[in-house]
């Protein structure tokens, strides 16, 4: 997309936390006429992209192509970011809601700051934008998107009928310091070293090599690991088998990765 102070909506579907697939369908099963619509606003203002053309005639090959590229884009660029993204918008997400429910929503208007200023008296939240345009709530909520991707000044939706939104840039903060020493305040000492021993098809004999503890030990810590969902057991002619969950590796990985 070029650099302009116009942006086709359609690319941004409003699908709420539904996920990647729910935004790629929004986005392929735009109607025709309004992607012809925003394309042509688009040409107007910076140059139509090459790929416009197709996409504005309802090309069914286009919209395929444009889908596995934005995919694609995700998989290549995004998603070995994404844990991180998605840990910045949640603890954004918590200020937002502790403002909101200590202070009210002017508070919460009140502390968008430097993106975005209040002015109680009017009622009006202004923003630098690099265009001038009001948007008029109509009595609509307005939905507040603190954005990753967003830079130096926040977006609004072209199309006066759509929802009204407000995206902002998200502040990037750098991720929490690993703590060696956190996994074993949360579990115990033992515990973590049982859940930091185990990976993929862990023996018991491998788990007690490496941790020094006995049989018995081994169960009963393995057990209390099954039990909050951080491993998986098996059983295969009398021997038992032991890999971290998903959540498992989640909480080796914040401590030592």
């Amino acid at each position: 997309m070029p650099s302009s102070s116009y942006w086709p909506d359609f690319l941004t579907p409003d699908v709420g936390p539904d996920g990647l697939d729910a935004g790629l369908d929004a986005v392929v099963s735009t109607p025709r006429a309004r992607v012809a619509r925003e394309l042509d606003r688009l040409t107007s203002r910076s140059g139509a992209p090459s790929w416009g053309a197709e996409l504005a005639t309802g090309s069914s090959e286009a919209r395929t192509l444009l889908r596995d590229h934005l995919r694609s884009y995700f998989s290549a660029a995004l998603a070995p970011r994404w844990d991180d993204v998605g840990r910045q918008v949640a603890i954004e997400h918590t200020r937002l809601m502790g403002v909101l429910r200590t202070g009210g929503p002017e508070a919460l208007l009140s502390s968008l700051q430097p993106f975005a200023s209040w002015r109680s008296s009017d009622r009006v939240l202004e923003a630098r934008y690099p265009v001038p345009i009001d948007v008029h709530l109509r009595g609509r909520g307005l939905r507040l998107i603190p954005s990753w991707f967003c830079c130096a000044a926040p977006v609004v939706l072209a199309d006066a009928e759509l929802p009204p939104v407000l995206v902002y840039p998200l502040p990037h903060q750098p991720p929490p310091v690993a703590d060696p020493g956190a996994l074993a305040k949360l579990l115990g000492p033992t515990r973590a070293r049982v859940l930091a021993t185990i990976t993929v098809a862990t023996s018991t004999a491998t788990i007690q090599g490496r941790t020094g503890i006995s049989a018995s030990q081994v169960s009963r810590h393995t057990g209390v690991l099954a039990a909050n969902g951080l491993v998986l057991q098996a059983c295969h002619a009398g021997r038992i088998f032991y890999s971290r969950t998903p959540l498992g590796n989640s909480l080796v990985a914040s401590t030592f990765g």
